[in-house]
């Protein structure tokens, strides 16, 4: 009973992990790409 809970907190916290990198990646990239815009 535990293994497909375990495998589900598994996958749950990875995409949870993808996206908290992802947004700040995203802002990061936007901003650069503003930058270079205005040079």
């Amino acid at each position: 009973m535990w293994l497909p809970a375990d495998r589900f907190a598994v996958r749950f916290g990875v995409l949870v992990g993808l996206g908290i990198v992802s947004i700040p990646a995203g802002l990061i990239a936007s901003a650069l790409s503003k930058a270079r815009e205005s040079d």
